[in-house]
């Protein structure tokens, strides 16, 4: 059965399984997604590694669903969405269980 995967804005995108793939295909968009989370939060991270992505396709859209890790030595989870054209970020939360340092 279709996994449902929910995007902004309540958008639903109807897709298989999530396809795992080598980290360092992501190291773009783990990149972004640490940047925007500054930009909106204030915080000062740096991106460290990519321990965990994966990306479902669908309609000209690709969700990206990472495992981040950044310089402080915490883990977070950030979802992206991206066109051929545009990227936002859906959301960038700190992974629980993870006591490196201060955001």
């Amino acid at each position: 059965m279709a996994q449902v995967a929910q995007v902004a804005q309540g958008v639903q995108l109807q897709s298989q399984e999530w396809v795992m793939v080598e980290n360092k295909d992501y190291d773009q968009v783990a990149k972004y997604a640490v940047a925007e989370a500054n930009r909106r939060k204030g915080w000062h991270l740096k991106f460290k590694c990519v321990i965990k992505g994966s990306k479902i396709n669908q309609w000209g859209i690709t969700l990206y669903n990472l495992i981040i890790e950044a310089t402080n030595n915490n883990q977070y989870q950030a979802f992206v969405w991206q066109t051929q054209s545009d990227k936002g970020l859906i959301s960038f939360l700190r992974l629980p269980g993870n006591d490196g340092g201060r955001a």
